[in-house]
């Protein structure tokens, strides 16, 4: 019996050691980094319907995230935080095309798998708070936030280089899945130059940047 209980207590000693060794290795070979990153933002929308054509025009973003990650296995994961400005130019048959601008604070979330330290892959979902929209057509300015939805949810993947240490080169593409604006509205087409109760509005961006992660 006491030779029992001294083998036990032995086992259960050699299993902890070995738990928090392994814990240790784990959490030394987890690494979290936090960086800045700006760029160029390209925005689009579908199914705008027959009365008007979307074409892109560049915006900008700029913001920091938080990565975190194993060098053994390579897996890990970055949130990020990021401000956005996109633009839309619509054209509807008038002398003057309008110019849509939309402010978002994005939170985007990824899974990541990193190859050799040098190429990154990305996935994952994001969150976009609306800050402000306007309609510039000519000299006529409004603000058309009203008939944007405040919140919108889309999937986001891209790739990211890392040709020396600090500089990060990267792009993505992001595809809502919510409708970015409201729709069904008694004033279907105002101030909108498409009309809201045909369309079926789903937004894409196209974001190219460069960065510095610490």
């Amino acid at each position: 019996m006491a030779t029992k209980t001294i083998l036990l207590s032995l086992l259960l000693i050699a299993t902890s050691r070995g738990f928090s060794q392994s814990h240790a290795e784990l959490k030394k070979a987890t690494k979290t980094h936090f960086g800045i990153k700006g760029g160029l933002n390209f925005s689009n929308v579908k199914d705008v319907g027959n009365f008007a054509s979307c074409k892109s025009k560049e915006g900008f973003m700029l913001g920091g995230f938080m990565a975190a990650g194993s060098s053994k296995s390579g897996m890990g994961f970055r949130t990020e935080l990021i401000f956005t400005r996109q633009y839309l130019i619509v054209q509807n048959g008038s002398a003057n095309p309008a110019t849509i601008n939309s402010d978002y604070i994005s939170i985007p979330h990824f899974t990541t798998f990193s190859i050799a330290k040098i190429v990154q892959l990305q996935a994952g979902g994001q969150m976009s708070i609306l800050l402000n929209a306007k309609q510039n057509e000519g000299a006529d300015a409004k603000s058309i936030a009203d008939f944007y939805s405040k919140l919108k949810y889309g999937i986001t993947g891209g790739i990211e280089v890392h040709p020396f240490k600090g500089l990060i080169v990267g792009g993505r593409y992001s595809v809502d899945v919510t409708n970015a604006y409201k729709t069904g509205s008694a004033s279907a087409m105002a101030p909108y130059p498409f009309n809201l109760s045909t369309a079926n509005l789903k937004g894409g961006l196209f974001q190219f940047s460069v960065g510095y992660i610490f």
